[in-house]
């Protein structure tokens, strides 16, 4: 039986309770489109995105001697119950451990810090985030430094996250509108690679200009869903 903390992401998403498990993409991308105009969404998600995946195992909490480290809950991270709960919704594993820059100018994986309220407090548990391990990987080093990923979030100390991709599920732009919130209008582009372009998105956006840039969907003809 799973345990429950009351510290954990609980986030309307649209679902009536418990996890979130949609059946398309589409409906994720819609999520991130919020993301990027609602900063206190933008938290709330990047959090329950990083409960979902091994280092949202452990949290930090700030207390009189530092940082205090507690498991999230007692069967791990695949048995919490955050709305993206990774035994039950694959949402999570459609973006990389959230991101923060080091004071040394290098990208790290953030951990989870979080404030909980007292219980004589009815405000709710406050997220934020904490240095966890260095990133290594090239791919996810390239699109960050390159301005690409799904989202950024500030948590409460101050601390600024950077959502990226996992590989493979990066929107690419089929035509106007926005099509990574499933609304892409067809437009025809004789001779030109739909995709989402290499290093022209600024901090903060995820599509770049596909006119005269490289697509990182790695061919022709991709659409949404990953499909040809």
């Amino acid at each position: 039986m799973c345990t429950t903390s009351p510290h954990l992401p609980q986030v309307n998403y649209g679902q009536s309770k418990g996890a979130w498990n949609p059946g398309k993409r589409d409906e994720v991308y819609r999520q991130i489109e919020r993301a990027r105009s609602d900063a206190a969404f933008a938290n709330l998600f990047a959090s329950d995105i990083l409960f979902g995946k091994p280092e949202g195992k452990y949290y930090y909490q700030e207390t009189e001697t530092g940082l205090e480290r507690t498991k999230a809950a007692k069967n791990g991270y695949l048995y919490n119950e955050n709305s993206l709960n990774a035994a039950k919704s694959w949402v999570a594993q459609a973006f990389g451990v959230p991101a923060m820059r080091g004071e040394d100018g290098a990208w790290y994986k953030a951990s989870p810090l979080l404030k909980p309220p007292s219980f004589a407090s009815k405000a709710q548990t406050q997220y934020g985030y904490t240095q966890g391990g260095r990133i290594t990987d090239a791919q996810t080093l390239r699109l960050l430094n390159e301005g690409h990923f799904a989202f950024s979030a500030r948590g409460y100390n101050g601390s600024e996250v950077y959502v990226p991709w996992a590989e493979g599920f990066a929107p690419g732009k089929g035509g106007r509108g926005k099509p990574e919130a499933g609304d892409a209008k067809k437009e025809s582009r004789a001779g030109k690679d739909p995709g989402m372009a290499v290093g022209a998105a600024r901090p903060g956006t995820v599509l770049g200009d596909p006119e005269d840039l490289r697509t990182l969907m790695g061919g022709r003809g991709k659409t949404l869903l990953g499909g040809e």
